[in-house]
Formats: C-alpha cells, structure tokens, sequence
C-alpha cells in the first residue's frame, strides 16, 4: 500500500512540475496545448503500469482510482483544461502616453500643462461556446476611470467562410449584450480619436443583427439609450441604428442612421439637466444622427480617410451644455491621409472639424503623426495637433504614445 501511495505522490509531483514548467516559461497557447498532450502521454503510460502492479494485489481496483482522484481523476482533468484551452482566446492592449498641452484663450492668459498616463488598458476574452455561438468580454481601464465592462456580447453566426488573418466572413450573425452600436465609422492613424467618434460613437446594451457577403455589410439594431424624452413616464426598447457598408476593389464606402444621437458616450456627459424632479438628463424630443464614409487602401502604402458625422436635427436651447442658450445642431468631420514607408513606418496629416461645437469640439483642427513599430506588436507614435474653438479659443498638444499589445 505504501508503494502505491508512492506511485500516487510521484504522479502528482510529475504533474504539479510540468504545470508549473508550462507556465513559468514564456509560450504561445499552441506550445501549452502540445505540453498538456505530451503530459497526457506520460500519464496514461504510469497508469497502465499502476493498473498491472496493482490490480493482481487486489489492494486498489482501478474503478476507485477514478473515485479517490488518482491517476484516471488527473487525466480527465488534463483532457477539460485542453479542451477549454482550445476554445479560449485572451488579448489585451496597453497605451501609455507622454503629453503637453499649451492653451490660448481668447480673453485671459495662457497656460500650459503636462502629464504621464495609462491612456487606455484593455483585456479581452474570447470564447467559443459552440459551432455557431461564441462570447466575449472586454474590460477597460482609462487612467482617471474606475475599470469597467466595455464589452459584453453573445456573438451568434452562420457558418464562417473564407477566413485569413484578418478573421472570417460570417453570412449572417446576431450580437446581444453591451457593446458598441454600428453607427460611424471612426477609422483612424492618429492618436488622439477623430471629432467624429467624439460626437456619434455610442455604447448601448443593445441587439444588433446583420447580413454580409464578399461586397456589402448591413445590420441593424435596437436599444434603451440613457437619454429619454422629458416628462414622459415611459422607459422602452424605442432607440435603432441601421448601417450600410460597401466593399469595392481598394475602396470601403458606407453610411449609418441612429434615431438618438444624444446617446453617444460624449454627449451623455455634456446634456443639461432637464430639470423636471427625476435628477436625470431628458430631452424634449430624440434627435436622429447621421454619417458618412469613404476608406480609400491602395497596396497598403497609401491611405485616405474621409467621414462626415452630423446630428439631424437641432437641439432645444438649453439641452446642450456647451450650446450658449441657443438651438444646436452638432456636426463633424475628419479628413487624414497616411503614407506607409515601410511596414514599420506610416507618416498621416490630419484635417478636421466642426460646426455648433461649443468648447466641446474644435471649430477647426489639423495635426501631423509618424508611428513606427519598434518591435513585435509595439509600436511608438508622437503626434502634433492645433485646435481652435468657436469663441476664438486655440489649443496645441503634442504627444507621445508607446503601445504593446498581445
């Protein structure tokens, strides 16, 4: 019996080392997976000269091997952890970035500032629940932000085809959960996001369906934004997006409609209160936003980008904080052209703007970038921007942002 609890006690060592030689070492998920079947290999080899020594002895039969956790117990448990391993996929991104903003109002003195920040922290999971559902989760840290849940989605699709590095095609596919609605396109070179995402980028609990092929992507989706009509008591499913696009040979065109642009992340923070008791932001009526796109990709090497976001109606005097007691009706555009040198190197210029923008968005902006990838999956950017505002206000930042990601 004591030989056996040996064999038992030298099993486990056997497993305990392996795993922590596995981890311990710098491996991609395939390496780990190749360990876990060789350690399957080993173990099923020490079971069958376990199972001869022991079952002519009669001390342990081998049906409570599998009862007490021994060989079998460990084999099994081997076997789940290789087949969640398989199905399991983990990505992140960090950006930390080195500023200096320079400040010139129109009326009062200048000032400057300067700081070292955690821009952006994300870790990604991605799972595949079966052949056709697959879940994944994203949370984020933002330096000045608690960390959150960003994403939260039960991804349900056809069957996928024609996939290369850049993913697969899915004939057909249903989104449900937290996540980013398809309205805007916010394709960009630069560090800093373009005015357009700023305005029209939304994060909703929402359903989101849609149809693709080689040529055309359509979906279309509904959701209970934050922001609802004043004194109406009423709190639905009354919020949809719907958005076209269109792949072409070295060109990418296509637009999107949402019928509550006062849901999008930004402008949620910068709406007045309504002042009707309840302490929340309300609105008299939904205002609908709209945009427009064209990505233009020749050779990968040279690269132009052009959207114009815009609000489709004017908002209420008042609604907006920034809007000086007057109706507004918020619009955005972002032009930039990038030049890839090599594949390590890309140089863009950067064009934008905006109308009714207050102090929340530039009247006018233009900057320069130049990112290069110093090693795998990191890369270092240093931009310049100019922005002035609609009360003559002018700004100057210049960046510098190392990125890695895995």
């Amino acid at each position: 019996m004591k030989k056996n609890v040996c064999r038992y006690f030298s099993v486990m060592l056997l497993w305990l080392f392996s795993s922590t030689l596995a981890w311990s070492q710098d491996i991609s998920p395939q390496q780990m997976m190749e360990e876990i079947r060789q350690l399957k290999a080993r173990i099923t080899l020490l079971e069958e000269k376990l199972k001869v020594k022991t079952e002519p002895k009669g001390e342990v039969p081998a049906e409570e091997l599998k009862e007490i956790g021994g060989v079998k117990s460990i084999k099994e448990r081997l076997e789940n952890m290789e087949t969640r391993l398989e199905g399991i996929r983990f990505s992140g991104r960090i950006e930390v970035e080195a500023g200096y903003t320079k400040t010139k109002p129109n009326a009062g003195a200048d000032s400057s500032a300067s700081d070292i920040a955690v821009a952006t922290a994300e870790f990604g999971v991605d799972a595949k629940i079966a052949d056709p559902v697959d879940g994944h989760i994203l949370l984020l840290y933002e330096e000045g932000n608690d960390l959150i849940v960003d994403e939260a989605i039960i991804h349900i699709h056809g069957e996928k085809t024609d996939c290369d590095s850049e993913g697969c095609r899915e004939p057909w596919y249903l989104n449900f959960g937290r996540l980013y609605i398809p309205f805007g396109y916010y394709e960009s070179h630069f560090v800093s996001d373009p005015l357009t995402l700023l305005l029209g980028e939304t994060r909703e609990s929402a359903l989101v369906a849609g149809l693709s092929n080689d040529w055309a992507n359509f979906s279309a989706g509904v959701f209970n934004g934050e922001i609802n009509k004043s004194f109406d008591n009423d709190d639905h499913i009354d919020n949809y997006v719907a958005s076209l696009a269109l792949t072409l040979p070295h060109v990418r065109i296509g637009a999107s409609y949402i019928s509550n642009i006062a849901a999008s992340k930004e402008l949620i923070d910068r709406m007045n209160n309504d002042g009707d008791g309840d302490g929340t932001t309300d609105i008299k009526k939904y205002v609908g936003g709209y945009s427009a796109f064209v990505s233009v990709n020749l050779k990968d090497t040279f690269f132009l980008e052009a959207e114009y976001l815009a609000a489709a109606d004017e908002f209420e005097a008042g609604e907006l904080a920034f809007d000086g007691d007057r109706q507004y009706r918020p619009a955005a555009w972002n032009f930039e052209f990038a030049y890839a040198a090599t594949d390590q190197l890309v140089c863009g210029l950067r064009y934008a703007g905006s109308d009714d923008g207050g102090d929340f968005l530039p009247e006018k902006q233009y900057g320069a970038v130049i990112t290069y990838g110093i090693f795998e999956n990191s890369s270092l950017a240093l931009e310049y921007q100019h922005n002035t505002f609609e009360n003559n206000d002018k700004e100057k930042t210049a960046t510098a942002q190392f990125a890695v990601e895995f």
